[in-house]
């Protein structure tokens, strides 16, 4: 009986000691921030990751930003026959608006996605071995901006939201109280202005970096923040600076704003980018 225990307590060692090895496998296929922004390449990849969230989940998520705005405003109509989705149906009635409204919940999740990379962004872009210094506060403006931007979306939709300004995981936001709009629109504000300080204009960007956060997109969200808080002589101000810089012009025939031949045009300050291969 002895000899069978000892026989069973050893197999059982091999076998713990084995489940133990194997559950302290590294874990693959994805990054591990502590040994991550070691390069160049994976500071700007990492930035790619910010710009991202403005995609909202998928190329066809597009049009669902102007859609939760527009929806309740006189500028568009969702229409009531079976095909059209109850979620934005009952936002044109002003109705359904909380978080079991899965078009609020995507809004909200997908801006504070944006705000959490653009804050480890922020935080440790400046720690990567870029060579080329201006490069490197190129890379961290551009953060700034596309932070300001997912504040801009979220304060303006639900007012009073949570602030959140460094690198923390998830588990660590739950219990963040909200922050008054005032706070969150002077926050805004000073990323805005840090970032127009930094980044280049539209026209000293390459063929192959447009859609960049540029001095001009900082500028006019800046300006537009200053209009909703009604702080018309900041915003007259900043907006005047935006056009006698003269990177920007209105098109002639107003209507190809929305035409596909008119992508990033003089007229357009920040354009989301998109693939023709669906992504």
């Amino acid at each position: 009986m002895k000899q069978i225990l000892s026989i069973i307590a050893l197999i059982a060692s091999v076998v713990f000691t084995g489940c133990s090895d194997f559950l302290e496998e590294e874990v693959r296929g994805q990054e591990n921030l502590d040994t991550y922004f070691q390069t160049e390449e994976e500071a700007e990849s990492f930035l790619t990751g910010c710009y991202s969230a403005l995609t909202y989940g998928g190329w066809w998520q597009i049009n669902k930003i102007w859609l939760l705005s527009d929806m309740c405003s006189d500028d568009s109509w969702m229409g009531n026959t079976s095909q059209d989705q109850g979620d934005y149906i009952s936002l044109a009635h002003y109705q359904g608006t909380g978080q079991s409204n899965e078009a609020v919940a995507n809004f909200w999740q997908y801006r504070y996605k944006g705000i959490l990379r653009c804050n480890i962004a922020i935080e440790r872009i400046p720690e990567a071995p870029i060579l080329n210094q201006a490069k490197k506060s190129r890379l961290v403006a551009e953060a700034r901006f596309l932070r300001a931007y997912y504040y801009f979306e979220l304060v303006k939709n639900f007012g009073d939201i949570p602030l959140i300004t460094g690198f923390l995981m998830p588990d660590k936001i739950v219990g963040i109280t909200r922050s008054n709009v005032s706070t969150i629109y002077e926050f805004i504000e000073e990323d805005l202005k840090a970032a127009a300080e930094v980044l280049p204009q539209r026209s000293e960007y390459d063929a192959a970096d447009i859609g960049r956060a540029t001095r001009g997109a900082a500028l006019g969200y800046l300006g537009k923040t200053y209009l909703y808080q009604e702080k018309w002589k900041e915003a007259r101000d900043v907006l005047k600076t935006l056009i006698d810089e003269d990177e920007y012009d209105l098109l002639k025939n107003f209507g190809d704003v929305w035409s596909v031949d008119h992508n990033n045009s003089e007229e357009s300050w920040f354009e989301v980018q998109y693939m023709y291969d669906g992504v």
